[in-house]
């Protein structure tokens, strides 16, 4: 997964939701509230993904599941919450006008995070 992805606290992922919403509004289309709150839960689900990976555990009940990907969703805040943040702040006036970016590279098979591009 690139590093750029990764975030543990609400503020990083609120960066991660505005360049994203940056990419919708260079699309000429304006984001609505359930766009950002789309936005949001799919990175929260992501990270939960990530960070639950390798503690899934197939003897573990479903319920148990639901409620450990329900729990990680709900570490950095509540997604209502952080997507009515996006919503009243404009994430294209905070950026620089060139952003310049590394290639982020990705987990080796263990899903260990490199800066090294290796």
């Amino acid at each position: 997964m690139p590093e750029s992805w990764l975030f543990d606290t609400p503020e990083r992922l609120v960066e991660i939701v505005g360049e994203d919403l940056v990419h919708l509004a260079s699309t000429g289309r304006a984001s609505t509230y359930g766009d950002t709150r789309c936005i949001v839960l799919g990175h929260l689900t992501r990270m939960a993904v990530w960070e639950l990976r390798n503690a899934w555990g197939r003897s573990r009940s479903t319920a148990e599941k639901l409620a450990n990907v329900r729990d990680r969703m709900t570490a950095c805040g509540d997604p209502d919450r952080l997507a009515l943040r996006m919503q009243l702040v404009d994430p294209v006036a905070d950026l620089p006008l060139f952003v310049r970016r590394t290639t982020p590279t990705h987990g080796d098979v263990d899903g260990a995070i490199s800066s090294s591009g290796v």
